[in-house]
């Protein structure tokens, strides 16, 4: 057998293998922002909707409709970052109405209470809950001790119930963008 010796240096390459090489470096910038950034997208989309399922409706159902999704890419860490959680500027004006017994007549008492109720605000109460402190969190004039508040996790819950499909869902994405990348 005769062997075949190649000199493989820039000057002999064809315009073809050339320009094959300056696409590879392109696409390596772009990675992260046309592969990594659509896979996360549609992951966390999943966890999203099961949050939506599971979150507490309340009153108004804020906090169901607040939760949204958004993905950003650092380039100085080469980092592409999923966040599910509630979404800014949902803050609506609400009514609320409700009725206490006075101590000492014993008559009830109607209150109405007009603000502003922003899901951003209240969702990590919600999802983490109170606790009380060991002397009592007491309010002077009132004479109320604040009570504990068990958390009702929803964004945990949905993370955990979905991480199986989420990692389906990123490999299946992930194999389809690259594949993309790379017939172009």
């Amino acid at each position: 057998m005769v062997p075949i010796n190649f000199k493989f240096d820039k000057e002999t390459w064809s315009e073809a293998v050339q320009k094959a090489i300056r696409e590879l470096t392109e696409a390596e910038r772009n990675i992260p922002e046309k592969v990594l950034k659509p896979a996360v997208k549609s992951g966390i989309g999943i966890i999203a909707r099961e949050a939506r399922a599971l979150a507490p409706g309340g009153t108004f159902g804020l906090l169901k409709k607040s939760i949204a999704t958004k993905v950003t890419y650092n380039q100085a860490r080469n980092t592409v970052t999923g966040i599910v959680g509630p979404k800014r500027g949902l803050k609506r004006f609400v009514i609320v109405e409700f009725d206490i017994r006075d101590r000492r007549t014993g008559r009830i008492r109607h209150y109405k209470l007009e603000r502003y109720s922003d899901p951003v605000k209240y969702a990590h109460i919600v999802e983490k809950g109170t606790w009380k402190q060991p002397g009592g969190y007491r309010q002077p004039k009132l004479k109320l001790t604040h009570p504990t508040i068990p958390g009702r996790t929803f964004l945990g819950a949905a993370f955990e119930n979905t991480k199986q499909a989420v990692e389906v869902k990123l490999v299946e994405q992930l194999k389809m963008r690259f594949s993309e990348l790379i017939i172009k």
